[in-house]
């Protein structure tokens, strides 16, 4: 389903210190995701570049947006380019695999 939307509405749980893999799966299969964002994903993703941004107690402007991105195929697919590239580069469960897998050799003696 991801993979056929143009647009990925991700409301994060409530944990604001890291990111929910539905972010980087939308990244990953083309749709530009929309998110209420996280200290991490503030410091890993650039607003209006690889994602969109929104406050959850500003929902009034969410569709207005959606609905202008929809209308700018030219925004939209830069947006979509910037996420799969930014996702690709180091956000994929292989890089997570890995760091998990340097986490633990650095644990045994």
């Amino acid at each position: 389903m991801i993979s056929q939307a143009k647009i990925s509405l991700n409301v994060m749980p409530w944990f604001k210190e890291g990111a929910h893999d539905r972010v980087f799966n939308s990244m990953l299969n083309g749709a530009v995701c929309f998110t209420d964002w996280s200290r991490y994903m503030k410091e890993i993703l650039q607003d209006g570049e690889d994602v969109i941004f929104y406050e959850l107690n500003e929902l009034e402007g969410l569709s207005q947006g959606i609905k202008e991105l929809l209308g700018d195929r030219e925004r939209w697919e830069t947006i979509q380019k910037k996420a799969y590239q930014t996702a690709a580069a180091g956000h994929t469960w292989e890089h997570r695999a890995r760091r998990v897998h340097e986490e633990i050799l650095c644990k045994i003696p």
